[in-house]
């Protein structure tokens, strides 16, 4: 190959690969907290969420979630907010940062700082990621729930997940919970920490028979009420 050839294929490869490196780095759980309040930050490939509450007194804050991505050849990283527990005028709007977690200080004046979070990776588990609910079981049949602006959806990473009822065309917020879970040979488990509606529930440990491929998840057990749930979910790309 050319001398010329090979140092344009050079060239062009290497915006790609430190575009790469710069989605990788902020993949991962980021964790904080401030005084009684735990700030958590889920961020997937594609997805974040955010949620503030506290596990001592069982109360949920905050919430807010959307999609990011970040530019080759610049540290810019644009997030555009689909959801917002406490803004509804929030929704759809479009921040730029070249430090993606600065966005997150709910009811504070500045960002904190950087070393104040605490990271953990997005991790190897084939739960890692963003799941939305498309089929659940009435009757003792799977119904298919249509995708669209109303949707249910799951962010998993590290050890931790959340999900979210939201209307991404209107604003509308109807609940979120989120905590700790675990999923090995079939078992999935989660731990709440955390839930909108019922502070009750805080604190609960529920186990699923769960099966996952790459384009399906399988979750059969029963809610934190105690009825029997089956739900498929799929990847949010």
């Amino acid at each position: 190959m050319p001398v010329r050839k090979y140092l344009v294929l050079l060239f062009g490869f290497i915006p790609l690969l430190l575009h790469a490196q710069e989605t990788e780095k902020w993949k991962g759980v980021w964790q904080l907290q401030d005084d009684s309040l735990t700030h958590l930050l889920l961020i997937a490939a594609n997805y974040y969420s955010y949620a503030v509450f506290s596990t001592t007194g069982k109360t949920f804050v905050h919430t807010e979630g959307g999609r990011w991505r970040s530019f080759a050849g610049t540290p810019v990283v644009e997030c555009i907010t689909e959801f917002n527990a406490s803004d509804i005028t929030q929704v759809k709007e479009k921040t730029n940062d070249s430090i993606l977690i600065n966005k997150f200080h709910y009811k504070k004046a500045k960002p904190f700082p950087t070393d104040s979070w605490k990271h953990q990776p997005f991790g190897d588990n084939p739960l890692a990621g963003v799941w939305r609910i498309s089929e659940r079981e009435r009757d003792g049949q799977m119904t298919g729930i249509p995708y669209g602006a109303r949707k249910t959806i799951k962010i998993l990473c590290g050890d931790w997940f959340q999900w979210a009822a939201i209307n991404t065309d209107t604003g509308e917020f109807f609940g979120t919970g989120g905590g700790n879970y675990s999923y090995a040979q079939g078992r999935y488990t989660e731990t709440i920490r955390f839930f909108s509606r019922d502070a009750s529930r805080v604190g609960l440990t529920l186990n699923f028979a769960d099966t996952v491929t790459h384009e399906k998840w399988d979750h059969q057990g029963k809610s934190s009420k105690g009825d029997p749930i089956h739900e498929i979910w799929v990847p949010i790309k």
